[in-house]
């Protein structure tokens, strides 16, 4: 029997990254094309179909099972489309149309979500039934995993811990409303904040700064690790994990961020639940976009085992 393989795509703000990958979630192939967001739907969708066609060149004799595509923004799987994506200006994009002509099985699903997928399949969500992702990056996102089913919600969209107020009087956050965990701790919001404090760094930079001893710095990543306790304290408690999972750029700055915000999500959560989960850093890093909308295939992940 051949062995299987499926084609992930990360599609991105500022790039579009493609990957063949196994069925241990080994990433076989890897490509990339900026995002020419300027050329609007149809441009991006010319560079998608570009690396898929030189992905289904390289399978090398595997059984393709099908590609998997991981968009920013809001998404409809059921109708396959775009609602709504701020990095793409996307709104009502029909996708999974668009690549009906392969005759191949297709999945969509949003970027943070598909890496919960493939955190569940191959990395830190095996051997658990129920976690919470949370990616903290340029944007805050989270996915959530019960029963070890991705959980949808009522209309597919759910886990937007990113827009959770936190800061009801804060800054006007790009889907409208103010004070979102987002607005006041992702990375673009960092940068800004250092900035209006006079401390010429963007977010990388002022975490290296605190780690050094920073006095101000210190104190603006204290309180941004206050946040975004809060806002994983939320889901601690809404949603009772075994395990809080967290990934994205901004958990690469280490112990100077992740350490407080080990420490303000367990204060911030209810008594009685507090000893009931572990946080643990997530398993897949650059390739998680990639690994995680391969997953969504079932018949590339129909082998795994849960703690295998």
């Amino acid at each position: 029997m051949a062995e299987r393989c499926a084609i992930g795509l990360d599609v991105g703000g500022t790039k579009i990254s493609a990957g063949l990958v196994d069925s241990h979630g080994r990433v076989l192939h890897t490509l990339r094309l900026p995002t020419p967001v300027d050329d609007g739907p149809a441009g991006i969708f010319r560079a998608m179909r570009a690396l898929i066609d030189r992905l289904i060149a390289r399978t090398d004799g595997r059984e393709l099972v099908g590609i998997g595509l991981g968009m920013p923004g809001l998404i409809d799987r059921a109708r396959g489309i775009s609602v709504q994506s701020p990095n793409t200006g996307w709104r009502n994009v029909p996708i999974l149309a668009e690549f009906a002509d392969y005759g191949l099985p297709l999945e969509l699903e949003n970027d943070t979500r598909c890496h919960a997928v493939g955190e569940l399949h191959f990395g830190a969500g095996r051997g658990v039934d129920h976690f919470v992702l949370l990616t903290l990056g340029t944007g805050i996102g989270s996915g959530v995993v019960l029963n070890g089913q991705l959980f949808q919600g009522g209309s597919g969209r759910p886990g937007e811990i990113g827009h959770v107020t936190v800061e009801p009087e804060g800054p006007l956050c790009g889907c409208g409303k103010r004070g979102c965990l987002e607005a006041v701790a992702g990375g673009k919001a960092v940068g800004r904040r250092a900035q209006a404090l006079g401390i010429a760094a963007d977010s990388r930079e002022l975490f290296a700064l605190a780690a050094s001893g920073d006095e101000r710095a210190t104190a603006l990543v204290d309180r941004v690790a206050w946040e975004l306790g809060l806002g994983i304290s939320y889901m601690i408690n809404l949603f009772n994990p075994q395990r809080v999972i967290i990934g994205g750029g901004m958990a690469e700055a280490g112990e100077v961020l992740i350490a407080p915000v080990h420490r303000y999500a367990r204060e911030l959560t209810m008594p009685g639940i507090r000893e009931t989960y572990e946080i643990v850093p997530a398993a897949l890093h650059e390739e998680a976009g990639v690994v995680g909308a391969a997953a969504l295939l079932p018949g590339l992940t129909a082998m795994q085992r849960k703690g295998a």
